[in-house]
């Protein structure tokens, strides 16, 4: 009852056979879809092979195109990076330019010599910049300056030449000229003795500078040097420190209790060398005292003897203008014995020294030796 006819169903077998859908099974889009393909096998092969290919090709170009585009927002980001660096390097360059300047400036003005390595340094990479002539002059003058305070006098002259003569250095250069013929190698020091000459040398040198020249030969000196050594030079910086000249020659004398020198007479009235407040040192404490005597001297304040240790000090005829300190000073100075003059001294002071030291009244003693000689002098005396 399906087929009207058997032609109906011949063309059903026909479509059936040809690949074509049939009446009977109602096929939907799908199963025509499937019969279409299966009639057209290999068009939709070689349909779906260009599909896959074009996928490929396609997939291929999105994945460059990505990488492309990664490696591109990588060096965009390098570049801000860089930028960035660059702009950090040329404030920080900047920033150094100016603190190099800043150092510079200083180092021409400071009188503080104590970094002399560092200083000159600084200088260095200053003179390496450019600068007017009158700057450079200055930079070249301390340069000198500094080399001198180190007793590197070759190159001390050599600034002091490449400056051009100056009223400000022309002793030094003098000097640096003299002395570089003396101690031809810079790193090598003078002795004692030699830097005493130049002080005696150096008339119209500068305080400060030959302090620090000093300063800078006590920090080389070698522990083993002698006291006798130092005295020519604890001479010159005493004649020096007080503006005076002293021409009676310090007597250091070794004992069994350690060394003893002789002040008596003494025009000092200072002994602590101050360098701008950065350096404060007793200029005889190389000497290793034991003993000391500023009998009749011009001293009038012991803290000027700060820093020593003494088993003894003589200080006959001196006055103290401040005793209400002079226990504690003399305290400091670790004595034994203490010599002076008791008439010279209030009572309450002379009993307070009393207490920490033994206190030996040099007016008893210098009128006790002229009654014993006379006595000893005169035929059928008799003691009383």
């Amino acid at each position: 009852d399906r087929y009207a006819s058997v032609l109906a169903l011949k063309e059903e077998i026909n479509r059936f056979l040809s690949g074509h859908p049939t009446e009977a099974e109602h096929a939907g889009w799908m199963t025509q879809a499937a019969l279409l393909l299966q009639r057209h096998s290999r068009t939709a092969a070689l349909l779906m092979f260009l599909l896959v290919l074009f996928a490929f090709v396609v997939g291929g170009n999105l994945v460059a195109i990505s990488r492309g585009k990664a490696v591109a927002i990588a060096a965009r980001v390098k570049a801000e990076e860089n930028f960035s660096l660059y702009l950090k390097e040329t404030e920080l360059t900047r920033e150094l330019g100016q603190g190099l300047g800043e150092a510079v400036s200083y180092t021409v003005r400071s009188r503080d010599f104590v970094n002399a390595p560092s200083m000159i340094h600084v200088l260095e990479t200053g003179l390496n910049e450019n600068m007017e002539p009158l700057e450079r002059q200055n930079l070249l003058e301390q340069k000198g300056v500094l080399h001198f305070v180190l007793q590197e006098f070759n190159a001390a002259n050599e600034c002091f030449e490449a400056a051009g003569n100056t009223k400000r250095t022309t002793q030094l250069e003098e000097l640096s000229r003299r002395y570089a013929d003396i101690k031809p190698v810079d790193r090598k020091r003078l002795t004692d003795v030699q830097l005493a000459g130049l002080f005696a040398e150096a008339k119209s040198a500068n305080n400060t500078t030959l302090f620090y020249l000093y300063y800078h030969h006590l920090r080389r000196r070698p522990a083993s040097a002698l006291p006798e050594q130092y005295l020519p030079l604890a001479t010159a910086v005493l004649d020096r420190l007080n503006n005076a000249r002293n021409n009676r020659p310090l007597h250091l004398e070794k004992t069994a209790g350690g060394y003893h020198l002789d002040l008596s007479r003494a025009p000092y009235s200072v002994y602590l060398l101050n360098i701008l407040g950065v350096y404060n040192r007793n200029v005889l404490l190389p000497l290793d005292l034991r003993s000391l005597d500023i009998s009749y001297s011009n001293l009038d304040n012991l803290g000027e003897l700060r820093g020593l240790v003494l088993d003894e000090l003589r200080m006959a005829g001196v006055k103290v203008e401040n005793t209400k300190g002079m226990a504690k000073q003399v305290e400091a100075l670790r004595l034994k014995r203490l010599v002076l003059t008791v008439s010279d001294y209030p009572k309450p002071v002379v009993e307070e020294l009393r207490k920490i030291v033994e206190v030996v009244d040099a007016g008893r003693r210098e009128k006790a030796t002229p009654a014993r000689r006379a006595g000893a002098g005169s035929p059928g005396s008799a003691a009383p």
